[in-house]
């Protein structure tokens, strides 16, 4: 489920971006989209990821300032330049996956992660797709 899940997020992401942008205007276009994609925790868990939401004790206002800020730093990493359009959808992924990871280290270290079975697979499952898209 969590690999579909990130095809949908790069679907969702890479439709945004022209056909070369600014690192800029890529990140305008990308950052609002990854936070309501990852930040909704009404969204059916079959659609996109709620992880973020229901499984730290964050509110929807944290978790909307932390995934902008992670969102914005790893954007800092891993864009450079321009943004082709054939290279846009892989670069949203890759900042969407290092933002959600970013934001997940952050939360553990402060003891935030909610600690179920139901949490603890989705944790595995996202951990597993990272790697197989060859993300940390």
């Amino acid at each position: 489920m969590a690999r579909s899940t990130w095809f949908v997020v790069v679907l969702a992401l890479g439709v945004l971006v022209a056909c070369r942008a600014s690192r800029r205007d890529f990140l305008d276009r990308i950052e609002p989209k990854v936070v309501a994609l990852l930040c909704d925790r009404d969204r059916p868990a079959n659609q996109l990821p709620v992880y973020y939401r229901t499984c730290f004790d964050v509110d929807e206002a944290q978790c909307m300032a932390v995934m902008r800020r992670d969102v914005q730093v790893c954007a800092d990493r891993l864009v450079l330049g321009t943004v082709d359009e054939s290279d846009a959808g892989k670069l949203a992924e890759r900042v969407g996956a290092c933002a959600g990871t970013d934001y997940e280290l952050e939360f553990e270290r402060q003891g935030k992660r909610i600690r179920s079975e139901a949490c603890d697979i989705a944790h595995d499952a996202y951990a597993n797709a990272r790697t197989s898209a060859g993300q940390p």
